[in-house]
């Protein structure tokens, strides 16, 4: 998934007007009635892969996947619901190694992250953390420990009881990028790196800054990996403002290589996968993409966008690149094979599209007002107006309704499957092949998703 798209799923959690939560027996007391400030979050996760054939360019057609009959069955639940007293302002879940970790935010600022299993439901621990109203906090989870940022600071927790590990000081400038190998922070205006250990939060190794600011460092994915994951690719890749790159070894700090792209755009799109750099670039009205070979050094433009058109999104699947060019007109999803550097096959729709991301041979992606899914030739599969919609697996999609209804599709024909109905959410859910976790006015329920 491109790195941009982690913002955007930060900033739906952080966008809902503050909504209140109680406890399990007040809400029951409460029966149906809802605010409206109960229904103002809808994610959509975006993902796109391929494996194409040459030459083809299609139309988006009109026709949409067959109607489904809602189920009316409630889903099973695991466990009861986990109270969460307060104001619910920001809300962050994401499941790992077997539970599910979740942040949420009071009025006042005060924090409070809990971590619950997904096998039984129960809670297996809550802390409290000082925060401040108005400041933005984030929630990252590796293996080795559970990351909160907030304002100038990251806390690290263990995952497995909830005790303090270390406080790392982060100042505004930087950021922190979530490795199994380490923790590493970053400044934005130098480039500037340091790694820390995971358990005891001491600084393994550090990189002068490259200058030439702002500086993009960004995780090298590797094939079937999501931008959230922490990679198994151990090279951290930094491109300056002035076409600077540096790839350095993430276990190390040893500098690997070391090369000059033209300068990328302000605030443009970059990508790091599978031995591959995309950076973006503006040449006058219109902008191209570029791919350089990490392993060789080779780069080569490899899409030009028409004049007056913008560059929404970028993502890859094994070699092969996916841009989503917009105009005024509608938007163009576009495949090329790096290797040969050769277009493939284009899909034009006059739906504005904003989101793409690739993964395991079949093409998401996702505008205002709808979803698509495309198959490996980049023909229609399913379609949906826009609600929460996530990879499963690498085979099959998973859909929540604002409403609560919840649905599987199989990516390979679009096959709707309804699992049944669970509560209004008062927030974006999570979900693992079997388990979906999601704030409701109970709390933090957990369900079992029918195999």
């Amino acid at each position: 998934m491109p790195t941009d798209l982690d913002d955007l799923f930060t900033a739906l959690g952080c966008q809902a007007d503050a909504i209140p939560i109680a406890p399990a027996e007040q809400a029951r007391r409460r029966g149906q009635r809802r605010s409206r400030n109960q229904a103002t979050i809808a994610a959509v996760a975006v993902c796109l892969v391929l494996a194409g054939v040459g030459g083809l360019l299609h139309r988006s057609g009109h026709s949409t996947a067959p109607a489904v009959t809602p189920s009316t069955r409630t889903l099973s639940e695991i466990g009861r619901p986990i109270g969460l007293d307060g104001t619910l302002t920001t809300w962050t879940s994401m499941a790992h190694d077997g539970r599910v970790f979740t942040l949420w935010q009071g009025p006042g600022g005060g924090l409070h992250v809990l971590a619950a299993d997904l096998a039984t439901g129960a809670e297996a621990w809550t802390v409290q953390h000082r925060g401040e109203a108005g400041e933005t906090p984030r929630l990252r989870v590796a293996d080795e420990a559970v990351v909160l940022r907030t304002g100038q600071a990251a806390t690290g927790y263990d995952p497995a009881d909830g005790h303090r590990l270390w406080d790392l000081p982060v100042a505004k400038p930087d950021e922190l990028l979530v490795h199994h190998r380490a923790l590493v922070r970053w400044s934005k205006d130098t480039g500037g790196l340091a790694a820390f250990d995971w358990r005891s939060g001491a600084q393994r190794w550090s990189l002068p800054g490259l200058g030439g600011g702002p500086v993009w460092s960004i995780a090298v994915h590797s094939v079937d990996q999501m931008s959230e994951d922490g990679g198994t690719d151990d090279r951290l890749v930094q491109v300056t403002g002035k076409g600077q790159v540096r790839v350095v070894d993430i276990g190390t700090g040893t500098v690997a290589r070391s090369l000059t792209v033209p300068a990328p755009a302000d605030d443009g799109m970059m990508l790091a996968y599978n031995g591959w750099l995309i950076t973006h670039e503006t040449t006058g009205t219109t902008y191209q993409v570029r791919a350089t070979d990490l392993r060789t050094g080779d780069s080569a433009v490899v899409y030009t966008g028409s004049p007056g058109h913008a560059l929404n999104a970028v993502d890859m699947y094994l070699d092969r690149l996916f841009v989503l060019d917009r105009s005024r007109t509608g938007t163009r999803v576009v495949a090329i094979d790096l290797k040969d550097r050769r277009r493939l096959w284009e899909i034009l729709t006059t739906r504005p599209m904003a989101g793409i991301s690739a993964r395991a041979g079949h093409v998401l992606t996702s505008g205002e007002g709808i979803t698509e899914l495309y198959d490996q030739n980049g023909r229609f599969v399913y379609r949906t107006p826009d609600t929460y919609v996530t990879w499963l697996t690498t085979d099959t999609l998973l859909r929540v309704t604002m409403a609560g209804t919840v649905e599987r599709i199989r990516v390979a024909d679009g096959h709707v499957e309804p699992l049944g109905q669970i509560p209004l959410q008062l927030g974006p859910c999570d979900s693992t092949p079997d388990r979906l976790a999601c704030p409701v006015a109970e709390g933090l329920r957990i369900w079992s998703l029918p195999g």
